[in-house]
């Protein structure tokens, strides 16, 4: 009895048949489970692993949310500010990271009339 073929070679055999230029593109499926406890967040494209995510309600974390602040405080000894987020703590931002946003608003400041 012959092998199944995995999804990665039922394609390529697939588009080996079909005449030139036209090609069946990867397939992506995004699997989620969300339970009380953890939410699960599988990125598979064409049966293989590309990503994946657990969240946990214990684990919360605001790295990478984007949020509204006022700068309370420049470090330039460590090249950072401290900014109010309006949580318990200060939110910590590198000055290279300000420098960079406030250079691609000025340089998309000149699109604008």
């Amino acid at each position: 009895m012959k092998e199944p073929l995995s999804p990665k070679e039922f394609k390529e055999r697939l588009n080996n048949q079909l005449p030139e230029g036209i090609r069946i593109k990867d397939a992506k499926e995004i699997l989620i489970n969300a339970g009380i406890q953890e939410k699960r967040v599988a990125v598979v494209s064409d049966g293989l692993l590309e990503e994946f995510y657990i969240e946990r309600p214990q684990d919360k974390t605001i790295v990478g949310n984007i949020y509204k602040g006022k700068i309370e405080a420049v470090m330039p000894s460590v090249g950072a500010a401290f900014v109010d987020i309006g949580l318990i703590k200060k939110g910590f931002l590198y000055l290279s990271e300000i420098e960079s946003a406030l250079s691609l608003q000025t340089r998309l400041s000149g699109y604008c009339a």
